[in-house]
């Protein structure tokens, strides 16, 4: 299971000393339910006496103290598996469960990952230890009871200082978004810590030249020792990744013939050769962790039962409804019109009529935010909706663009005659020019030489040349952002980037990685309203101010994982200004109906509405043509108080342990967001509005609240990779009726989902499937119709941990 934990070097706590953030920590690990207790700083050993009964009070003094968690029952059953090598800190993402709770400090990152536990009665923690330097490899570690008393075993937790003299800070602090670390049963966690122990064992001891033979001699112990060939294969993966060894194919290929050999009666090496390259004590330590031992009679047999599958994804809640009637009027109808008629979900069509009715408009004026004097912000809205390809998206965003579409046609018409018309003036006006030029040097052949003031009053007084018509572009679907900076200096101040394959734009050049922060700082500048400027040696230096983008993609969940997972976009900022929507899917429910007559009534009046403000001229600046001009939109009084009870409702909520500390980027965008979406309702319905009236601006809190529910809900699918949606498509797949108890590699690319359609795809899922255990390898392969396939697995149907789909949308 790869984890991918990165280290946060910018948290709080590597910005303050540890003793100023302690006792937020430890209010913080309460809020938790877990014990905290006072470790001097620099140590270990808790400064209590009696610190497995210590009781936090609220005036306890954390100065200069470090904080330690009493583990086991008094902290909900928290366990804490102790990484005490490096090879172990490596190995652990290919053995343990997936986990936002880790931390460590910087010469042992990771080191400590923190699990839930119920009933640690009659269990007690464990130290496994390399028998021949007696050195700790793991440590499952909890307090557990003796006697009836408590035996304690405590953690020091971020942000103490290690005896090191390092700081212990969390992995990532961004991941402390969940509520508590996940839950597993002590038999579940055990096993899979051991694996590991094993692994960091025979990781120790990988050693270049000898690394092909010790695999042989391990994976034919284990085939004689009747481990199913998977566990071995994830041992084997474990111990390369310990021992940053890159040639796992190979490694899994010797593993194979062993299993193949044994199978076939052929010889495989085993105990003896093991003994010889790694060492009798060590080789007796592996069959004692993993339970293998000689029986007189039946040779070598095992005890260890086949790992229960794991979640592919984890369980996230649904989706909240979406606040149509908070829309106001005009727009709320129109959603409720097109969820109608093309049966999708409301937030699916209001995502498509947020962004119509941002682009409308955003020319006219902007929203005043109560910050000092007031910060003029535009009401420029980025939104993305995720959704599948079947989900009717391009149909749904139609319906809302049709009023932008037409009046667009309308434009094009104007534009041809403009631009005849553009050019008969510039012919007049080069004809014109020429003659002055020709007048003057004529005029200084025959020695009656103007001077340069008299010609340049003559072309003065001609004027400036004849500026060419505005290119009537409303819509673009997929620019690079050097066709947007040229489409915005020939073309409307005002437009929006909308498209209902928002792949295309997402995974297209300007989205490139050596691209990709050129266009996202680009975009923010537009969403901030910010000049755009721009200096190259063809065109050389502008600057285009008064633009305004409004953004609407609808992309597929799959990228929607990508663009959650990239850090680079988040650390840029451009993450935050995104309003996002994951609506569930209606797909399978949508039966034939004929559409309302109301419904089209109410998208035709839309049209007028969206189409009247279009038609009005946008207010630019003397002398210009495409440089807007917006006024100032204000807020009532009593709008302003509403905006600061939300503002300051969110503020509340972006704290160490609060409900938006992982989205703090976003949230803190919130307040704005909510003043945007209240400026368009309000322009929406009176375009001469000059104040933000309560209730729209109600509306606006209203919206973003639901989007920040969306954002946390979001959130937590950013930590997965687009392979383990994909996974989990072609799970369901074999888990539809009719129930099939076995697979083969053809059947999964010949009859399987659409988009596995080769061996490759379907062999880089099944592995996925297999190292959680979904699937187990037939290891003799399959008869399939006559046709030996060597490629079969057995499915799993049932499991203790439930496999939850990610976004049902």
């Amino acid at each position: 299971m790869n984890q991918n934990i990165q280290i946060n070097t910018s948290s709080p706590s590597t910005q303050k000393s540890p003793s100023n953030q302690t006792a937020e920590w430890a209010k913080y690990y309460q809020k938790r339910q877990w014990c905290p207790v006072p470790i001097p700083a620099g140590g270990k050993r808790p400064l209590i006496r009696d610190w497995p009964n210590f009781v936090l009070t609220d005036n306890f003094p954390w100065t200069e103290t470090g904080v330690g968690i009493i583990l086991g029952e008094r902290s909900n059953g928290l366990v804490d598996i102790d990484l005490d090598c490096l090879e172990a800190v490596k190995a652990a993402p290919g053995f343990l469960p997936r986990t936002q709770y880790i931390f460590g400090r910087k010469s042992k990152p990771h080191s400590h990952y923190l699990y839930r536990v119920k009933n640690l009665d009659g269990r007690h923690p464990k130290k496994f230890n390399d028998p021949e330097d007696n050195d700790t490899l793991v440590e499952f570690r909890f307090s557990y009871k003796k006697d009836g008393k408590i035996s304690g075993q405590q953690t020091v937790f971020p942000p103490s200082i290690h005896p090191s003299g390092e700081l212990i800070d969390w992995s990532n602090r961004n991941a402390l978004t969940a509520e508590k670390p996940p839950e597993i049963t002590h038999d579940e966690l055990f096993r899979a810590v051991t694996h590991l122990a094993v692994a960091s064992l025979i990781g120790k001891r990988w050693k270049n030249g000898s690394r092909h033979e010790i695999t042989l001699a391990l994976s034919g112990f284990w085939a004689r020792a009747e481990i199913e060939r998977q566990s071995a294969i994830n041992l084997i993966k474990g111990i390369c990744l310990a021992a940053d060894d890159p040639d796992v194919e190979d490694r899994l290929r010797a593993v194979h013939d062993s299993y193949d050999n044994l199978g076939c009666g052929e010889p495989t090496t085993g105990i003896p050769r093991l003994e010889e390259l790694l060492g009798n004590k060590t080789v007796t330590k592996i069959q004692e962790l993993l339970n293998i031992w000689n029986k007189p009679g039946d040779g070598l047999n095992t005890v260890i039962v086949p790992e229960e599958p794991r979640p592919l994804i984890r369980l996230l809640p649904p989706s909240e409804l979406y606040p149509v009637d908070s829309l106001g009027d005009h727009l709320s109808d129109v959603v409720k019109a097109i969820s109608e008629i093309v049966q999708v979900p409301a937030a699916l069509a209001a995502g498509s009529v947020l962004a119509t009715a941002s682009l409308s408009v955003q020319s006219f004026a902007n929203i005043e935010l109560p910050i000092n004097q007031g910060i003029d912000k535009p009401l420029s809205l980025f939104l993305v909706t995720v959704a599948q390809s079947s989900d009717r998206k391009s149909t749904a965003d139609e319906l809302a663009l049709q009023p932008i579409h037409q009046y667009e046609k309308e434009l094009a018409g104007i534009y041809i005659s403009e631009e005849l018309e553009f050019k008969r003036k510039t012919e007049a006006y080069s004809t014109i020019k020429n003659d002055i030029l020709k007048k003057s040097r004529k005029e200084s052949k025959e020695n009656h030489s103007s001077t340069v003031s008299e010609l340049s009053n003559e072309l003065s007084e001609l004027g400036n040349p004849p500026e060419p018509p505005l290119i009537p572009h409303l819509i673009i679907q997929e620019p690079t952002f050097e066709s947007l900076l040229k489409l915005f200096k020939l073309g409307r101040p005002s437009l929006g980037l909308f498209s209902a394959e928002g792949a295309q734009m997402l995974g297209g050049y300007s989205m490139r990685d050596e691209r990709k922060a050129v266009t996202s700082a680009g975009l923010n500048a537009l969403w901030d309203g910010q000049p755009l400027k721009r200096t190259r040696v063809t065109d050389g230096y502008y600057s285009l101010d008064g633009r305004r983008l409004s953004l609407h993609l609808m992309i597929q969940p799959g990228v929607a994982a990508k663009l959650l997972n990239d850090r680079e976009l988040e650390d840029i900022g451009l993450l935050s200004r995104l309003l996002i929507s994951a609506p569930e899917s209606l797909a399978g429910s949508r039966l034939y109906r004929e559409a309302p007559r109301w419904a089209s009534e109410t998208i035709s009046q839309f049209n007028s509405v969206v189409t009247e403000i279009l038609s009005k001229p946008f207010p630019v600046l003397e002398g210009s043509q495409n440089i807007l001009n917006p006024r100032s939109l204000k807020m009532s009084p009593e709008s302003k108080q509403i905006w600061i009870d939300f503002h300051d409702e969110i503020e509340k909520q972006m704290g160490i342990g609060e409900r938006f500390e992982g989205i703090k980027g976003f949230a803190g965008k919130l307040p704005e967001h909510a003043a945007r979406i209240a400026g368009i309702l309000t322009l929406i319905d009176d375009l001469n509005a000059t104040e933000v009236l309560g209730s729209f601006m109600e509306s606006g809190c209203r919206l973003a609240r639901y989007y920040a529910s969306e954002a946390l809900r979001l959130h937590q699918s950013g930590f997965l990779s687009s392979e383990l949606l994909e996974a989990q498509k072609l799970l369901d797949w074999l888990h539809k009726p009719p129930k099939k108890t076995s697979i083969t590699l053809p059947d999964i690319y010949q009859f399987g989902p659409t988009f596995v359609r080769d061996k490759t795809t379907a062999g880089r899922l099944t592995r996925i499937l297999e190292e959680h255990n979904w699937i187990r390898r037939l290891s003799e392969g399959i008869d399939e119709n006559g046709t030996k396939r060597k490629d079969a697995w057995t499915i799993i149907h049932q499991s203790k941990a439930e496999n939850i789909e990610l976004l049902s949308c």
